[in-house]
């Protein structure tokens, strides 16, 4: 079972890379290899932390791209403006 959490959007809004589990919900959000990254096994984790300690400037695009939208689309700001916008219509 899969929900999301606060912390998935802590860790978007940080601009550092979010590695997590492969969260169907979150992945609708946020794009896989553009802006997360996600692993279902613990083989699948260790290789991708491997590429990205290996990558820097891949691990900080892809923190800045989630960063980015996160801040657009999932701020509480955002979020309620979007509820009120709709009671409105």
């Amino acid at each position: 079972m899969y929900t999301l959490k606060l912390r998935d959007f802590d860790a978007t809004m940080s601009g550092g890379l979010y590695i997590t589990h492969r969260n169907p919900d979150l992945a609708n959000l946020f794009k896989e290899g553009y802006e997360a990254e996600y692993y279902l096994t613990v083989e699948e984790a260790a290789k991708k932390i491997k590429y990205y300690l290996e990558n820097p400037a891949k691990t900080e695009e892809i923190g800045i791209n989630a960063y980015n939208k996160a801040r657009e689309k999932y701020t509480w700001e955002s979020r309620l403006k979007v509820v009120f916008d709709f009671i409105r219509s």
